[in-house]
């Protein structure tokens, strides 16, 4: 793990888990945080790598977000899977 996520200033726990992905024939790892959100909440991520591009998906939940100094910054306004 190279990154770090922050809800409203304090940083989350990021969890990790196997996964197996098809067609492949090898094991993988994904990283992922949970919380519960509200109107307004903000999360930041940091990565030990300057961050220069970024996609947040599904597409259709149009989560609009921004980069600032090397971070994510991404304000939900609802309880949404990404």
């Amino acid at each position: 793990m190279n990154y770090k996520v922050l809800k409203n200033g304090e940083q989350l726990a990021v969890q990790s888990c196997g996964v197996y992905p098809r067609p492949y024939n090898c094991d993988e790892v994904m990283e992922y945080v949970m919380f519960t959100a509200e109107a307004g909440t903000e999360l930041v991520i940091e990565s030990e790598t300057e961050i220069q591009s970024a996609v947040i998906r599904p597409l259709s939940a149009n989560i609009p977000f921004e980069i600032s100094f090397g971070k994510i910054i991404v304000t939900i306004d609802r309880p949404v899977k990404l």
